[in-house]
């Protein structure tokens, strides 16, 4: 708790929006990796990824966010990450899910567990801005993903081997559909920060 409040001071005294980030779905090793939440897991041998299907899954993150919450009070954002999701739908209730509510499309069962994680922050702590990655986003249909984008907002995830250059970067915008420059300062001008 000292090391938290450290840094919010630090970022208080330099200017800076202290953003907390918590994992609620992909890379949650973190969590999944304890055999006490194994069973949390969407493929039981990999600990990457938290099945959205369970109960159980979405009363671990309720927790997880109202710890960040109490110890980031004066935060307005609240970063979900929701990134790298690669194992989706692999589960025996996910899969029954993808038949039953979702006609096998994963890119809704993606969304229908990120949006029932930002209302619940919205609900409990209406004034914080939710934010996740947008690397799932990017090849999703923007008329399945309408409810989502009123939820939370995007935040650009580029790799680190991604940025090397202004004509690799321009190249990776053009593959990936990444939002354009218009795009980011649209979005940080949304997000009351400073180009």
């Amino acid at each position: 708790l000292e090391d938290i409040m450290m840094l919010q001071k630090i970022a208080k005294e330099n200017n800076m929006e202290y953003i907390p980030l918590i994992q609620t779905f992909g890379h949650f090793e973190f969590v999944l990796k304890h055999e006490k939440f194994a069973d949390l897991r969407e493929v039981p041998q990999y600990s990457q990824s938290l099945c959205p299907s369970r109960q159980n899954s979405l009363e671990i993150i309720h927790l997880m966010i109202d710890q960040i919450m109490s110890t980031h009070p004066a935060s307005k954002y609240l970063h979900i990450g929701a990134d790298e999701v690669y194992a989706l739908g692999k589960c025996n209730i996910c899969t029954g899910r993808l038949e039953t509510e979702f006609s096998g499309d994963l890119q809704s069962l993606f969304l229908s567990h990120v949006t029932a994680v930002s209302r619940y922050i919205k609900k409990k702590y209406p004034a914080t801005v939710v934010i996740m990655w947008d690397d799932m986003l990017r090849n999703i249909n923007t008329t399945k993903g309408e409810g989502c984008q009123k939820e939370l907002q995007t935040m650009v995830r580029i790799a680190a081997n991604q940025t090397e250059s202004k004509t690799n970067r321009e190249s990776v915008a053009s593959q990936r559909s990444l939002p354009t420059k218009s795009d980011r300062i649209t979005n940080k001008k949304r997000l009351g920060v400073a180009n």
